[in-house]
């Protein structure tokens, strides 16, 4: 009885250890989901869910830069010489030999998209250009559609 007891606590004690105190909303993954869309650009591509579409009335200037936006998430991509690089945690990407993702909850608290999340990679070299792709969200559930977009990402 005592051990079986003991059994029970030591069990209980692992499963609170291994659980996060905040649910973690359900997302697709984009390997995985057939309604994901793969979104090919010059030099690199992401996945997508079908509703984020390009925003036109977005231009770059110095670099080839370009925007996608759905209710409640905008994604931006600045690829070229003079793009910035964020820092964050370091991540595996395809094809790029430096990557960085940061995570900003509450950045911007008095905007609509309050939350954001920004790679930074580069392909090989200091000379190559480096890519910029960020995502400003507006929930929790949104922040994690835009870390699996940015995560998705692959140079070609």
């Amino acid at each position: 009885m005592r051990r079986s007891l003991r059994a029970l606590v030591a069990a209980l004690f692992v499963t609170t250890l291994s659980c996060d105190s905040v649910e973690k909303p359900k997302v697709e993954s984009p390997q995985t989901s057939d309604s994901w869309q793969k979104v090919q650009l010059s030099g690199f591509s992401f996945y997508a869910p079908p509703d984020l579409q390009p925003d036109p009335s977005v231009r770059g200037i110095d670099s080839y830069f370009g925007a996608f936006k759905k209710t409640g998430l905008a994604v931006s991509f600045d690829y070229g010489m003079y793009s910035d690089d964020y820092g964050g945690d370091s991540v595996a990407i395809q094809g790029a030999h430096y990557a960085a993702l940061l995570v900003q909850r509450n950045a911007f608290p008095n905007d609509p998209l309050p939350h954001r999340a920004i790679l930074s990679a580069r392909q090989q070299k200091a000379s190559d250009p480096s890519l910029v792709l960020e995502a400003r969200c507006a929930t929790e559930e949104d922040l994690a559609t835009g870390v699996l977009i940015l995560r998705s990402l692959a140079f070609d």
